[in-house]
């Protein structure tokens, strides 16, 4: 039982990356590919997954009910705004997360321009170039990808 990868005849979705509604098998929107976009961050920023189990329904009974570890835990350097973000990406009503892609890459913008003019006296991490790198890239993938959830909705 992998669940770093999608299994066929169970529930649509990649157990490690899933939101909360498609783990419930409930109606899905763009919102739950936010909820993805924070366990990619958290991934990409920890080198751990937000989620941890070694079977798929376990992981999945994470995803409902579990929040994961606070992200600074694992790096205490990371900006407090960055986990923020992905806390907010993480939560578990779409209600509560933000509300579109482009609300995303308009904030991680407007750290990343922080950034360029403040440099290190704008954030704690020692590495700021790599998160400056990383950023950008998911805030300008983020902003052109269509919505795989909504894709699966429509089906």
């Amino acid at each position: 039982d992998d669940v770093s990868l999608s299994q066929p005849g169970v529930v649509h979705g990649t157990p490690a990356f899933m939101a909360p509604e498609q783990a419930a098998d409930a109606k899905v929107d763009a919102r739950c590919d936010l909820f993805s976009l924070g366990s990619v961050l958290y991934l990409m920023a920890t080198g751990h997954l937000p989620f941890r189990s070694s079977n798929s329904l376990a992981m999945l009974r994470q995803v409902l009910d579990e929040t994961p570890r606070p992200m600074r835990a694992f790096r205490p350097e990371l900006p407090q705004w960055f986990e923020n973000l992905v806390a907010r990406l993480h939560a578990k009503k779409p209600s509560r997360r933000y509300q579109t892609a482009q609300e995303v890459a308009d904030l991680l913008a407007h750290h990343l321009t922080a950034l360029q003019e403040q440099g290190a006296a704008y954030q704690p991490d020692p590495a700021p170039g790599r998160l400056r790198h990383w950023l950008s890239a998911w805030a300008f993938e983020y902003t052109r990808r269509t919505s795989v959830c909504s894709q699966f909705a429509s089906r």
